[in-house]
């Protein structure tokens, strides 16, 4: 195999959107290109930066509703 051909692919053009539907809005609180590699099917890179994201979009969202 060539050195120029990579052996993990990069998935691109997929997206996670977190909507804020607790008040019936369903208001987009975030969104953000998934970052997926191909490799013997489509595995998440950075599973844990995925879950802090959703975190801190809920947890701001949350933060924002007891404010109002």
């Amino acid at each position: 195999m060539s050195g120029e051909a990579p052996l993990v692919l990069p998935i691109r053009g997929y997206f996670i959107t977190i909507t804020d539907h607790s008040d019936g809005s369903g208001d987009i609180i975030h969104e953000s290109e998934l970052k997926l590699n191909k490799c013997g099917g489509a595995h998440i890179q950075g599973v844990a930066d995925l879950v802090m994201i959703i975190e801190d979009a809920v947890f701001s969202a949350e933060e924002k509703h007891a404010d109002n």
